[in-house]
């Protein structure tokens, strides 16, 4: 599979999850729906990270700054979510 393509399908899944975020906003405030929202920006985050930031092959240090950022970032919005 060529790199075109698979940048295609990781656009295509990050679309698909935009799309499910959008929808889970419309449901009814549940108990599963940060940690729901929170997950998917998670994964969104890393294949961003991974796919379109070429960070795949990076140093461990930089990779590992760059999720620690992710992670910080998702976990405030939960504490100001469920605040």
């Amino acid at each position: 599979m060529s790199r075109a393509e698979t940048l295609s399908q990781h656009w295509i899944m990050l679309l698909a999850l935009t799309v499910a975020a959008a929808l889970a906003a419309t449901v009814v405030p549940a108990p599963w729906l940060t940690p729901a929202v929170a997950a998917l920006t998670v994964i969104k985050g890393r294949t961003v990270i991974d796919s379109f930031m070429g960070l795949r092959g990076a140093s461990p240090l930089l990779r590992h700054s760059v999720s620690a950022w992710l992670a910080g970032v998702v976990a405030l919005g939960v504490v100001i979510r469920l605040t």
